[in-house]
């Protein structure tokens, strides 16, 4: 069959797919850490009596469901828009291939979409033991997406035996498979953990004198422990690079990096 061809001077088909495809790459693997984040900062609430904590988890988890649900099914159908463009035959053998293996991973979605979906609404309004089942019902639909489209994607870097197979478990278990599974279930946990490090200061500077915040959440402290963050004037909270002690080392060598590379220009 032959296919119209897309030009594109300026940029080229592989910068396109790659500026789509980063941003969909970061939402999905946030996707799966942060419904392991919700869950488990439900649980905390609870055990603590915390009604803060549980607070900021329902409002979080609307920020959650937008960002993945909305953002992130837009960037993936993007991806499939512009892979079929830029690179139409080879689109086609992934998914004449691997037709079943995308059908797996669309049921898994819609669990997904479904069980975030519930959540959401019955944050609250739910017994608690069946609310937190749901929560982990979405961080399983969502690993299990991602066990099987890990294995598509890497038959596209290391097809391995299917080359002389054809066999649709060759392509799915290649080479590639088992360590990008074992990375990408880590990346999804620093992915969540770094961002509720940077961002689950967040506390509006308006809020009443003496109101509580819902406190930061250390992803690598063990326990889990949460603590408020350091206030200015008992109002809103810093979220400067000051306050991340972890973090100190990582910004002055970025900053030293930066200046010497000015210096030699």
């Amino acid at each position: 069959m032959n296919y119209p061809v897309w030009q594109l001077d300026f940029s080229g088909g592989g910068l396109l797919i790659a500026l789509i495809a980063i941003l969909h790459v970061y939402i999905s693997h946030f996707a799966i850490g942060g419904g392991l984040f919700l869950v488990l900062t439900e649980m905390k609430g609870y055990r603590e009596g915390s009604q803060a904590i549980l607070d900021y988890t329902r409002q979080h988890t609307k920020f959650f469901l937008l960002l993945t649900l909305v953002l992130g099914a837009m960037t993936g159908v993007g991806i499939w828009f512009t892979i079929a463009l830029i690179a139409p035959a080879a689109t086609s053998i992934l998914i004449h291939n691997f037709v079943f293996g995308w059908a797996i991973e669309w049921v898994f979605f819609l669990g997904e979409i479904v069980a975030i979906l519930i959540y959401y609404q019955t944050f609250g309004r739910m017994e608690r033991r069946s609310h937190l089942l749901i929560g982990w019902l979405y961080f399983i639909f969502a690993w299990l997406s991602l066990f099987a489209i890990n294995g598509i994607i890497g038959f596209m870097l290391t097809p391995g035996e299917w080359l002389a197979t054809g066999n649709f478990w060759d392509g799915i278990f290649n080479p590639a498979f088992w360590p990008a599974l074992f990375f990408r279930t880590f990346l999804c946990l620093m992915l969540a953990g770094s961002r509720k490090k940077c961002f689950g200061c967040a506390w509006s500077a308006t809020a009443p004198p003496g109101s509580s915040p819902p406190s930061c959440f250390f992803w690598p402290r063990p326990g889990g422990t949460f603590r408020p963050c350091p206030s200015r004037n008992g109002r809103g909270l810093q979220t400067s690079a000051r306050n991340w002690p972890p973090f100190s080392p990582f910004f002055s060598g970025l900053r030293r990096f930066f200046s010497s590379a000015a210096c030699s220009w």
